[in-house]
């Protein structure tokens, strides 16, 4: 099925230990001045969106736009997931030709769609879960 990028913040990137256990212990005994402030948190879950785009497709970020939160959403284990907008200010071709150069993470993919907004209903293409119901936000968003 095709999927859009997604990005994973990174606790580490505001100072938080990844692993669980190590994670918890943090917060329980962290003092407040040594916890990530709010402004941290956003900016790391904003721009891991980016990041993760850029990694994926080999488009640079002053090629996409700052991401928009569209809606908030579980998956059938409950969990949770984000669905932001990212519009690229180049067009397919290039997209195409920079993603073909070879993406850091391109081994995440096999192969690049493009559809355009009119059809996003009526495509065939299998798009996982998510995917779709970020297609239906930003549908909605725009009104169809």
């Amino acid at each position: 099925p095709y999927k859009a990028p997604r990005g994973l913040p990174e606790p580490k990137n505001i100072g938080v230990p990844a692993e669980g256990s190590e994670a918890i212990k943090f917060f329980q005994t962290a003092k407040e001045e040594e916890l990530p402030t709010e402004d941290a948190i956003r900016n790391e879950l904003f721009e891991s969106v980016t990041s993760e785009i850029v990694a994926e497709t080999n488009i640079a970020a002053e090629n996409l736009s700052e991401p928009l939160l569209m809606a908030c959403m579980t998956d059938s284990r409950r969990k949770p997931d984000m669905l932001f907008f990212v519009r690229a200010s180049i067009d397919s071709e290039a997209i195409t030709r920079l993603y073909n150069e070879g993406a850091e993470e391109g081994w995440e993919s096999d192969r690049l769609a493009f559809v355009a907004v009119q059809d996003l209903r009526s495509t065939q293409l299998p798009f996982t879960a998510v995917t779709k119901a970020a297609i239906e936000a930003y549908l909605t968003q725009q009104g169809g």
